[in-house]
């Protein structure tokens, strides 16, 4: 049986809404699905190396190997068929530098935890569909910040040139109690809060799910850093 698929990536429009429309479900029978595997399948696709990466993960069950999955009966009850656990494939989806965003249709709290932690690891969110306004919303929302991380990448080119003499200091220091690289996002940080630099972060308020642009953070300039040294 087909586990999973994976399709060619294209920005036509047209063949994407094409694709969406032939999906459907069949088969199946028991509770959990292969979450685990979609996560799997995400690793190993053909990002180019400067892509924005980032996956939306949508679903109304568990994956396999999950307690909850007795409640209806699991097929694969030591997890999901491709072999691995869900939280190995979510670090390694952060150490790629994909974002994922979970999205729960109605799904109970062991299953929701899974879904949360998948977001946080891979520094995504989690959206609960109890409203489907908020779908699209996030959709743009996930390729707008995904965008700005590259953005965030390339000015901090930038950023190291302006300050190249500062950072070859710090990294060339003997003291053994500064922590160069929590230094160095500091002092890059910094430089770009000066060029008042920002970037669009999703957010939930009372349910909808909105965009706002907030001053550049640590975070994001230690993602953006990591993305430049997979180039």
């Amino acid at each position: 049986a087909v586990v999973s698929t994976q399709s060619t990536g294209t920005s036509d429009v047209q063949i994407i809404k094409q694709a969406v429309s032939e999906m459907y479900a069949s088969g199946g029978g028991d509770y959990p699905e292969c979450m685990t595997d979609g996560l799997f399948e995400a690793v190993r696709l053909n990002w180019r190396p400067t892509a924005a990466k980032s996956v939306i993960l949508i679903s109304d069950a568990p994956c396999h190997g999950l307690p909850s999955g007795a409640m209806g009966g699991d097929g694969f009850p030591n997890g999901c068929p491709c072999g691995y656990h869900w939280h190995v494939q979510a670090s390694n989806m952060k150490e790629m530098g994909i974002t994922c965003y979970t999205v729960g249709c109605g799904v109970i709290d062991e299953v929701e935890t899974v879904y949360m932690s998948i977001a946080n690891v891979t520094k995504g969110l989690y959206v609960s569909l109890s409203n489907t306004e908020n779908l699209i919303p996030l959709i743009t929302g996930a390729a707008e910040s995904a965008i700005d991380r590259q953005r965030i990448a390339e000015l901090l080119l930038d950023e190291i040139d302006d300050r190249v003499e500062e950072i070859q200091r710090l990294v060339n220091t003997t003291d053994a109690e500064v922590d160069v690289e929590q230094n160095l996002i500091r002092i890059l940080t910094e430089g770009l809060k000066k060029k008042n630099v920002k970037v669009r972060i999703l957010n939930l308020e009372q349910g909808t799910l909105g965009v706002s642009f907030v001053p550049v953070s640590n975070v994001d300039v230690a993602l953006a850093l990591s993305d430049l040294r997979r180039t």
